[in-house]
């Protein structure tokens, strides 16, 4: 008997991969989003990016629901064995108070009501690498080596709103699932959080809600963008953190353990420039912009062994990840390469 997954956020870039990857592993997946209006077209979207049949994509169960107002998510989670909770405000640049009641109530809503639930087990919540590594400086200097021990102070001059967000909610997260209230409850659960960072790789057919890097891309590809956004990142590639939710939830050895997922090789937007313009023809890269911005984000040390020893987590190269990014982002153009 099949397994039922709740994956929020069905419309998003990370929750299309989701659903594609717990459907072809076997499970039966209920999704969520707020605008029911939009269900078919999403589900045409997941239909024609995996190569479903009209069948197997029927079978995804949509379902709406609203972090702000905290509609739906009991009928959502009613019955399901396991919750990857994508859904999420990604506004850059905004004062927490701005998206505090979506962002970390309304997550924190969805995690009680999972521990309220007689049928859930587990529940992967997809942080980020913004509750991790962005101090402007560490104890033990420049050398420091990020890991998943780390926390990203409130007060670091490097991050928003957004990012303060990622950073609370997941911290109570992590202490509503060690408290009483999960472990004497009588259906505790189990819990993950998988931070990710510069999610990249190819794009769901006819999908145009860019967020992250690839809206700074978009820009350099269309000669829109003035300078080239200087910056390093890590790369995680959107098939790689989706497969890191399945084993999350299917092996114990993973339980109550946060993870970083990314690429261990940084990249700056840059050296990706350079590789795009060895990749595609000149008729499209010389629209690229000739300058850089100041280093923006800094370069830095990041260990990913603890995904590579319990998730099995072997990332997607760099020049792979980014040139599927950067051919849908061509397609999405309607530029020839």
């Amino acid at each position: 008997m099949s397994k039922t997954v709740l994956i929020t956020g069905a419309n998003s870039y990370v929750g299309i991969f989701t659903i594609i990857k717990f459907v072809k592993d076997g499970y039966k997946v209920r999704t969520t989003m707020r605008d029911s209006s939009k269900f078919e077209e999403t589900r045409s979207m997941i239909r024609k990016t995996a190569g479903f049949s009209e069948s197997q994509a029927s079978e995804i169960e949509f379902m709406e629901g609203d972090l702000d107002t905290g509609a739906g998510w009991e009928e959502a989670i009613d019955g399901v064995d396991y919750v990857v909770h994508i859904a999420y405000p990604f506004i850059n640049n905004v004062p927490l108070e701005q998206i505090y009641k979506p962002a970390v109530e309304g997550s924190m809503n969805v995690l009680k009501l999972a521990i309220e639930s007689p049928t859930v087990k587990h529940f992967v919540f997809c942080s980020s690498f913004a509750t991790v590594g962005f101090n402007d400086e560490w104890d033990d200097g420049p050398e420091h080596v990020i890991t998943e021990e780390d926390w990203t102070k409130l007060d670091s001059p490097m991050i928003d709103g957004y990012m303060q967000s990622k950073v609370i909610c997941e911290k109570k997260m992590w202490e509503l699932v060690r408290s009483d209230e999960n472990l004497k409850s009588k259906y505790p659960i189990t819990f993950n959080a998988i931070n990710p960072y510069g999610i990249v790789g190819p794009l769901p057919v006819g999908f145009s809600r860019f967020n992250g890097i690839q809206p700074i891309l978009k820009s350099i590809f269309t000669g829109e963008a003035e300078m080239i956004f200087n910056a390093f990142v890590n790369t995680t590639d959107v098939r790689d953190l989706a497969e890191s939710f399945v084993k999350a939830i299917e092996d114990p050895k993973t339980y109550d353990q946060r993870f970083l997922l990314l690429n261990p090789e940084e990249i700056s937007v840059p050296q990706m420039i350079e590789m795009f313009k060895k990749h595609f023809p000149a008729e499209l890269t010389d629209k690229y912009p000739k300058e850089c911005t100041p280093v923006y984000f800094k370069s830095r040390k990041v260990s990913v062994d603890k995904a590579v020893k319990l998730l099995d987590y072997k990332p997607v190269s760099n020049e792979e990840t980014l040139i599927a990014l950067a051919k849908g982002i061509y397609d999405y153009l309607g530029y020839k390469y």
